[in-house]
């Protein structure tokens, strides 16, 4: 008989299936925050409701905006991860007129740490930004955790297409590895990066929002892991 660990005062749930343990992570034990570039790259957005990707039209200019997420796994338990899945909610928008591509990558921090702070688009004396990784440093490598093989891993993990048409869960895949290290070594678990997928250049209209794990809805980010011994 498989045992599973009880964890949903933390936002885990687990099931318990004959062969294997599936464990979904969300509520609080999720870290998340946008970074906007321009003139709100000094802000922080880590207490809003939405999470942001892609590129928006301002009143003067058009903005630049990616979304870090991190899921805490203290007290998670596994004899082996053989899937991983992020879940994230985008609802129907008027800012994305077109399908658009997301891809997710592990973010590379130097041996920091990046916070979510809790400002709604304000500047806060802790929290990541776009020029800050904590509000206060630099990102290693350039504002909006953007240099690939400095602030982010290469390569992406995965890309899934984002409807435009509807709201609806974005499934991405993550490698049972990756989740398997955070879990044995949880300071290694630096987070995930969502930005647009390369391959075009970026238009009016590829713009993305999701929502965060402060949104009422209660459809913030989850994790589902599934495995033997959680």
């Amino acid at each position: 008989v498989v045992m599973c660990c009880a964890l949903a005062m933390c936002g885990a749930n687990a099931v318990v299936s004959a062969q294997q343990t599936s464990l979904a992570i969300g509520g609080a034990r999720v870290e998340d925050v946008a970074l906007w570039d321009g003139e709100f790259s000094r802000w922080n957005f880590g207490g809003s409701p939405l999470l942001e990707v892609g590129r928006t039209m301002g009143i003067y200019a058009e903005h630049n905006s990616v979304s870090l997420l991190r899921f805490n796994l203290q007290g998670v338990q596994a004899d082996s991860i053989t899937g991983a899945r992020l879940l994230v909610y985008k609802p129907r928008s008027f800012t994305q007129l077109q399908p658009v591509s997301i891809e997710v990558s592990e973010v590379s921090t130097r041996g920091r740490s990046w916070t979510q702070g809790a400002g709604f688009g304000e500047v806060v004396p802790t929290g990541a930004t776009w020029d800050a990784i904590d509000g206060k440093q630099t990102w290693p490598g350039a504002p909006g955790a953007s240099l690939i093989g400095m602030d982010q891993h290469i390569p992406a993990l995965d890309a899934q297409t984002a409807r435009d048409d509807e709201g609806h869960w974005v499934a991405f895949n993550l490698p049972p590895a990756l989740v398997a290290r955070w879990i044995a070594n949880p300071e290694s678990n630096t987070g995930l990066r969502l930005a647009l997928a390369p391959g075009r250049e970026a238009r009016w209209g590829d713009h993305v929002h999701l929502y965060s794990s402060e949104h009422f809805s209660g459809k913030g980010p989850r994790l589902e892991l599934t495995g033997a011994g959680l």
